[in-house]
């Protein structure tokens, strides 16, 4: 599934990558949740999670490829959320080897990082 997602590329900028979960620690919780759950409609619900995420997740990476991304990670993804009324909205941010680039992906419009681009 494709989600309409908000890409920003910025070229310098300082993030406290302490605050935030790199993907694969994330993608481990959610499998381990997965794997804890007893009854069926909780096993479908944690499964949708999982996929949910990594959907999210492929497609942020090829949004960002399609800005110049070239996918060699100084820092691996991770995953961020958004204040936000009602549902949680995550966002997925990485620098590149290669450039120093940040690319933050989300799907709701962070103004304060500049003019995106969309997909």
């Amino acid at each position: 599934m494709r989600q309409d997602l908000i890409g920003y590329c910025l070229e310098s900028g300082f993030v406290d990558w302490t605050l935030l979960t790199c993907c694969s620690a994330y993608r481990k919780m959610l499998s381990e949740s997965f794997c804890r759950a007893e009854e069926r409609q909780e096993r479908a619900h944690r499964l949708t999670a999982i996929h949910d995420f990594e959907s999210l997740y492929w497609d942020a990476i090829d949004m960002a490829r399609s800005m110049g991304s070239d996918g060699h990670f100084l820092k691996e993804p991770h995953i961020g959320v958004l204040p936000s009324s009602g549902q949680q909205r995550y966002y997925l941010i990485w620098s590149d080897d290669d450039h120093g680039s940040i690319f933050v992906i989300s799907p709701v419009e962070m103004p304060w990082l500049g003019k995106p681009q969309k997909r």
